[in-house]
């Protein structure tokens, strides 16, 4: 960057209508490689990247001494404030500092036990949110099936959740709304009245299309199967079957066994208990079909792989029925190629289809509480820079992604978190908080919100904490500089606006020329550069 320093002097000096910096982007590339290329990046990461390597070439601490961090405990917050400022001037002292960087009061309160923890962070860049953080929220329908014996139907369940958490995050409110443990809950994606797959938690709630039918299995085994090896267990979906898989409303059921451990007559009374779970045998001699003697095995049913684990084919001509007092089919299922997390899917298939009566759903109360589709007709409002700025100050509660541990209560919570400034930099560097990122298939989108802004006299008093020594000085700044980006989340282009001698300038590419301060206040305007008044 000092090498180039001659080549930032030409550009002031006035006998240039523009200057390639190609050369200066290469001596930024050699200490900060993410920069380098052609790619689109983030110009306020290029700037703070910028700033804080000139600090670092420029620090006048050349050794850093260790610094012990120390709770509020109560204190005043200036003793606190002053020493962690001091703290801080004990590793980092240069002109970076002198001009750019501030101190914000950050109070963090537990919504359980109460407790405050106060902290005192020095910044450079304020990252203010174009509105109240308010997390965007989902809306899914969950088939449940209870493992319970009484039970013959599936309950709907509605959940309104987070779109950035996680499939295990969807799992534990269900359990909360269902009161089934959450360790019993397998989730499956169900296509064709078929398991299509069981879903990892890892996965964002965001990967369940509008389209997908999301079920729930209580299954007790999963608790011995958390407890002990998961690769020496086979989950295993069943589907109804007679001939063919049924047309009408039906679903799957799902029942977790260990290989080892499991006959195939002990799988046949396994499937023959859990039964009248996933559908019902008509049982009224009146109006039921005349049942059809018994399989000479006992059951009035045969099971078969719908993947035979024999020939390892889809369908195949064998079936690979299991014999109720065969050899266990599954004993060698762990020697073979097929990966046991994804479940073994066996057909239920009926000696007589006309006894099944499909189980059916009931919807839960969330149902009708939780409207499927929120629809919103108000308009956006236009926004001022003070409007953002009190947003970024205000006591908001975190989302379900931004749990703070508690020291207290020993867990993570959903704090209450409130910012305030404390100690005002000479130059205030604002980030608006365009682009939004989320777990969804296309990473976020951006805001193109109107947001006004000050180009002199913008007092930021109001946002100063009263009991700060800066509440008693003056805070009037003025701007001296912006940074424009116009596109997209994933591409887009950058433009500024810049003061110099009371005359505003565009810089486009390699055109250069006089701005209106009327075109300075944009849509694209995406950093903006204060100076703080005398």
């Amino acid at each position: 960057i000092n090498a180039e320093y001659m080549g930032l002097k030409r550009m002031w000096s006035g006998h240039h209508t523009c200057i390639s910096p190609s050369s200066f982007k290469a001596a930024l590339a050699s200490f900060a490689p993410q920069f380098g290329g052609y790619e689109q990046h983030d110009s306020q990461e290029l700037i703070a990247c910028l700033l804080d390597g000139v600090h670092e070439d420029l620090n006048r601490v050349k050794k850093k001494e260790f610094v012990q961090l120390k709770e509020s405990d109560g204190r005043p917050d200036e003793v606190v404030a002053a020493e962690a400022w001091d703290n801080h001037l004990k590793r980092n002292q240069s002109i970076v500092v002198d001009l750019f960087q501030g101190q914000l009061k950050s109070t963090v309160q537990c919504p359980d036990c109460g407790k405050i923890s106060i902290t005192f962070d020095p910044f450079m860049v304020l990252p203010l949110p174009l509105e109240l953080t308010q997390e965007k929220m989902k809306v899914y329908d969950v088939l449940v099936v209870s493992a319970s014996a009484s039970s013959q139907q599936a309950v709907k369940h509605r959940l309104k959740i987070s779109e950035n958490a996680s499939l295990s995050q969807l799992r534990n409110k269900l359990s909360h709304q269902t009161t089934l443990p959450a360790s019993r809950l397998l989730l499956a994606d169900v296509f064709s009245n078929k398991v299509w797959e069981f879903l990892a938690d890892t996965k964002p709630v965001t990967s369940i299309q509008s389209n997908d039918l999301i079920m729930a299995f209580e299954c007790p085994e999963l608790e011995t199967i958390q407890q002990e090896n998961a690769d020496q267990y086979l989950k295993l979906s069943f589907q109804q079957k007679g001939g063919h898989y049924p047309t009408g409303p039906s679903y799957p059921f799902v029942l977790s066994v260990l290989p080892k451990a499991t006959t195939n007559r002990q799988l046949y009374e396994f499937v023959a208990s859990r039964l009248p779970i996933v559908a019902q045998v008509h049982s009224d001699s009146e109006s039921a079909p005349k049942a059809d003697p018994p399989a000479p095995e006992g059951f009035p049913f045969t099971l078969s792989f719908v993947d035979c684990p024999l020939c390892s084919l889809h369908n195949c001509a064998c079936g690979a029925r299991l014999l109720v007092e065969g050899e266990s089919a599954l004993q060698g299922l762990r020697a073979s190629h097929r990966d046991p997390h994804k479940g073994l899917e066996v057909v239920v298939n009926w000696n007589n289809p006309a006894h099944l009566q499909y189980g059916s759903v009931v919807d839960d109360q969330s149902v009708a509480a939780i409207p499927l589709y929120t629809y919103s007709t108000t308009h956006r409002q236009q926004l001022h820079l003070s409007d953002c700025m009190k947003y970024f100050t205000s006591k908001e509660q975190l989302g379900e992604t931004d749990m703070v541990y508690c020291a207290s209560c020993k867990e993570h919570k959903r704090s209450y978190k409130e910012f305030g400034l404390w100690r005002l930099p000479q130059y205030l560097v604002i980030q608006l908080k365009r682009f939004q990122y989320t777990l969804s298939r296309w990473g976020g989108s951006k805001l193109d919100h109107l947001v006004t802004f000050p180009l002199d006299d913008w007092d930021v008093h109001q946002f100063i904490v009263p009991s700060s020594p800066a509440a008693k000085e003056p805070a009037v700044y003025e701007l001296c500089g912006v940074t424009n980006h116009s596109g997209s989340l994933h591409f887009g282009h950058y433009t500024a606006h810049c003061l110099q001698a009371g005359q505003w300038h565009s810089f486009n590419d390699g055109f250069v020329g006089q701005a209106s301060p009327s075109a300075i206040v944009d849509p694209e305007a995406y950093v903006l550069f204060y100076k703080r008044k005398a």
